[in-house]
């Protein structure tokens, strides 16, 4: 998935590039099964992915040569990929740390993902009222995602929660507060609230700027935070709290993200190091 170069200031891609890597991604399909109103990939045609087992093992090899020490899988929905586990099972060789990340749609055996290598499932999830859910993502599957979470939590995976802040459905405080406490419900210890990316005109039209979040946090009681990456985390009713900004608006500041420090091996077997400007990337086809 391709990040529009308008969104990235030209010198915020000269920091980037001088970054050692530190996460090997693995975008497995670009296609999804959700339509989140936010999101690229919510207009991305169902096509399948020509990623082969051969191209990953090579691009984590070369990852964990480079200074990658944790892999990221993604999409897309990464779960839509009949060869997902094997891919984790290789990926695996070479990190010991794996994150899935998804919207838990199809994580019905979570045992699975667990035995071949996945450490943290990362759930899209963001509202906790099922019609706000529903309206965002587009489609009818609430009661099944929660389910999965609940699946995933007893098969032993760490389970963390990402929920994007969408202007005029889930960005003031009081929902924000409700998903930390409905999170807790679920057994869970962490949640990232996210900024969104501007990635088509409902998401620019409805992006929320963290500060007030940010200041809402800082100004509680427990007032407790630290600083990794571009994330704030903050420990707030007994759960570890983490805002995530959105790198284009760092403001010179890009190279503090999670997102400039990683290889990328893309649906078609390309292995990029600079993901923002696709065109003037160092890369290899495999």
């Amino acid at each position: 998935m391709k990040i529009p170069q308008s969104f990235v200031p030209e010198k915020n891609l000269e920091i980037m590039r001088k970054i050692k890597t530190e996460m090997f991604r693995l975008v497995v399909t670009e296609s999804c099964n959700a339509k989140c109103k936010y999101c690229l990939a919510a207009n991305t045609p169902k096509n399948g992915s020509n990623q082969t087992i051969e191209a990953v093992e090579k691009a984590a090899k070369k990852a964990k040569e480079n200074g990658a020490r944790e892999a990221s899988i993604s999409g897309g929905e990464p779960t839509l990929d009949k060869n997902l586990l094997k891919k984790i099972k290789v990926v695996g060789k070479y990190f010991d740390k794996i994150n899935l990340q998804t919207n838990g749609t199809l994580l019905e055996n979570p045992e699975d993902y667990k035995l071949a290598g996945v450490t943290t499932v990362i759930i899209n999830l963001p509202s906790y009222d099922k019609e706000t859910y529903e309206k965002l993502v587009g489609i009818k599957v609430y009661d099944k995602v929660i389910n999965n979470i609940i699946r995933a939590t007893l098969a032993g995976l760490n389970v963390r929660l990402n929920s994007v802040l969408v202007k005029g459905y889930t960005d003031d405080f009081a929902h924000i507060v409700r998903m930390i406490e409905f999170s807790k419900k679920l057994g869970l210890r962490e949640i990232t609230f996210t900024q969104m990316v501007p990635a088509n005109d409902f998401a620019a039209k409805h992006r929320v700027g963290l500060e007030n979040v940010r200041q809402l946090f800082q100004r509680s009681e427990q007032n407790e935070n630290q600083k990794f990456h571009s994330i704030d985390v903050f420990q707030f009713l007994d759960m570890t709290i983490g805002l995530s900004s959105c790198p284009f608006e760092l403001n010179g500041q890009a190279f503090e993200t999670g997102w400039s420090k990683e290889y990328v091996l893309t649906e078609d077997s390309r292995l990029i190091t600079d993901y923002f400007n696709q065109e003037r990337s160092t890369m290899e086809v495999f």
